[in-house]
Order: C-alpha cells, then sequence, then structure tokens
C-alpha cells in the first residue's frame, strides 16, 4: 500500500495563483472602453459642417455621409451617399452605394449599384451587380471587384483583379 505525502503549494504555485487572481479581478471590474456614435432611422444624416471624432454605425433606409468623420464609417441600408470626408474606412452595405467624398483609407461596400466618383487613398473591395468608378476618383492603391458591368475609367494606383461580366 502506497502512502501519498501531503503536498504543499510551492512559492512558484503561489505566485501563479497570485498572479492569475490579481489578473481575473482586473479584468472583471475593467470598463470596457467603447467609442462609437450609433445611429439609426429612416433617414441617418450626418450634415455638413458636423464633425464626429469617433467610427459611426449607421443602420437605416437613407443614409447620408455629408459632414467630416474622423474614423470609420459601417453603414447599411437601402441607399448609402458619402459625400464628405471620412479619415478612416468605409464599410457599406445598400441597394445603392455613392462616394463622392473623401475617404482616408479603403472602401469595403456590396450593392446593387456602386458608384465612386471622390479620391480613395488606398483600397477598393467591391461586390455588386455594377460599378462605376468615374475620373474624378482616385483608387489609391489596388481594386479588388466582384460584378456583373464594371466602368473602371477613374486612376488606379496599383492592381486590379476582377471577375466580371462585363469590364
Amino acid at each position: 500500500m502506497k502512502i501519498l505525502r501531503n503536498i504543499s503549494p510551492g512559492p512558484r504555485m503561489m505566485r501563479f495563483v497570485a498572479v492569475a487572481t490579481c489578473s481575473l479581478l482586473l479584468l472583471a471590474t475593467a470598463a470596457p472602453a467603447l467609442a462609437a456614435d450609433v445611429q439609426q432611422g429612416d433617414n441617418v444624416i450626418i450634415a455638413p459642417g458636423e464633425v464626429i471624432n469617433d467610427d459611426v454605425y449607421a443602420f437605416g433606409s437613407n443614409i447620408q455621409i455629408l459632414g467630416t468623420v474622423n474614423g470609420d464609417v459601417f453603414a447599411a441600408g437601402n441607399s448609402v451617399t458619402v459625400g464628405g470626408t471620412v479619415t478612416g474606412s468605409v464599410f457599406a452595405a445598400a441597394n445603392t452605394v455613392a462616394i463622392t467624398g473623401d475617404v482616408g483609407h479603403s472602401i469595403h461596400a456590396a450593392g446593387n449599384t456602386i458608384a465612386i466618383s471622390g479620391p480613395v487613398a488606398q483600397d477598393a473591395t467591391l461586390a455588386s451587380g455594377s460599378v462605376n468608378l468615374s475620373p474624378g476618383a482616385k483608387i489609391g492603391r489596388d481594386v479588388l471587384l466582384a460584378t456583373g458591368t464594371a466602368n473602371l475609367t477613374a486612376p488606379i494606383a496599383r492592381n486590379v483583379k476582377a471577375s466580371a461580366g462585363d469590364l
């Protein structure tokens, strides 16, 4: 018959338990840092001259970003229009997406019709039935595209990777 001796926790185990307990207490009591401006309704409008120093989450039938957003824009609705300035990226899902303003990073959009006529500093990732990049638009890096019909007359700095019925 074997006798098990009493195993007492050593200094390493005690240190581990103390660090784990403190970590759990800090995580449990820390307030989350949520930074966002959430707007919803039939018509969501950020007016010309209005400045939002945060990310914007907009949900509604008609979304218009006409002011300045110092952050990213996440928009979903029937119609999304960005006519102002977005210093971050634009993420849009709508029947119609129109970008006429300045985008400081990238555009990621899905919709029936996507029209871009403003400058985009980085990439444009687009999935649509119809895409129009007009001469007023300027894409700073790449365009990744899945569409039925594409009209690409804007200058594109690097690559175009497309799956299109008519390009």
